[in-house]
């Protein structure tokens, strides 16, 4: 069983294609309809937050995507949703959640490192499958993929997983892709 986690280059970190408008349209409708399901953020989290925004739409999105991201006074810009953002991340790091989630296709998990494992302190994940991700908030890396059944076999790897990250789900014919419990194998 793999987790279908891999390393990949900061250029591979999001993924833009032809299904992008609708898929981020998704999103923003999941991320209105379930607020806080799909995204949260806990004190201590929130430079985190704001580090990412702020790489995600002042630097990597428009230099990546240049045709498709740029930035135009003190505005984000996304030529394909027509939608700006500032690029100065805004102070409520649960706003800055939400833009992000519209923006990119992947969920996003900020972790961070404690001295004997990570511990999940922000996400925006608009497609979890079979978990509600507001209760992987707070949780260390035995707590988050518990319900995993082959977690102690994959568990003692996931701290050398550095700079990796899951590849977004590809949304096929499901109806719906906001599913929060009944998927995991016990």
């Amino acid at each position: 069983m793999s987790m279908g986690i891999k390393n990949e280059t900061l250029s591979n970190l999001i993924t833009v294609d032809n299904q992008y408008l609708d898929r981020t349209t998704i999103r923003r409708n999941i991320v209105e309809k379930y607020q806080h399901t799909v995204h949260g953020c806990l004190p201590g989290g929130e430079d985190a937050v704001r580090e990412l925004y702020s790489y995600l739409l002042s630097h990597h999105l428009p230099n990546r995507f240049p045709s498709l991201f740029r930035l135009s006074r003190g505005q984000f810009l996304n030529t394909i949703t027509k939608r700006a953002f500032p690029v100065e991340p805004p102070e409520d790091p649960n706003l800055c959640l939400r833009i992000l989630a519209e923006t990119v296709e992947e969920d996003i998990f900020l972790l961070k490192e404690t001295e004997t494992t990570h511990v999940c302190l922000a996400f925006a994940c608009c497609f979890p499958t079979g978990f509600d991700p507001s209760e992987k908030l707070g949780q260390d890396l035995s707590g988050i993929h518990g319900p995993v059944p082959t977690y102690n076999k994959i568990g003692p790897r996931l701290p050398a997983l550095k700079g990796s990250h899951r590849p977004p789900l590809r949304l096929g014919r499901r109806l719906s892709l906001q599913k929060a419990s009944g998927v995991h194998a016990s």
